[in-house]
């Protein structure tokens, strides 16, 4: 399987498969799926009650998932936001959390793309 994406660092998933084979890398992938935007409704829920301290939370939490994926742009994106609410810098933080809305739809589409890659080959070898 060849991973063609822009969204998502290659090195990062081929080191997974290296590892721990085509198993490792889907569950990783849909552990992304499941849980990337569900962290971001929380960072969402934390802007609108400006609960910080949850934004926080989130988008660190975020940015480990999205770093051991190669998500790149969430990873960076999410740390940008971690510092800013660190550093107290609520003003941009809207224009930050949309940046980072942006990432996570290109990199779930990526991912989505890659699990119906191991779900096409699954079927095509018989589950093998």
């Amino acid at each position: 399987m060849t991973f063609q994406t822009t969204a998502i660092e290659r090195s990062a998933l081929e080191t997974i498969k290296r590892l721990g084979g085509d198993k490792l890398l889907k569950q990783m992938i849909e552990i992304f799926l499941d849980v990337i935007p569900e962290k971001l409704e929380s960072v969402w829920k934390g802007y609108q009650d400006k609960d910080y301290a949850s934004i926080e939370k989130a988008a660190h939490s975020m940015r480990s998932t999205a770093g051991n994926l190669g998500a790149v742009q969430v990873q960076k994106t999410a740390e940008k936001v971690e510092l800013m609410v660190m550093d107290h810098q609520y003003s941009a933080l809207d224009s930050a959390l949309q940046e980072l809305d942006g990432a996570i739809v290109q990199a779930c589409s990526a991912f989505e793309t890659i699990k119906k890659e191991f779900e096409d080959e699954e079927s095509c070898s018989g589950g093998r």
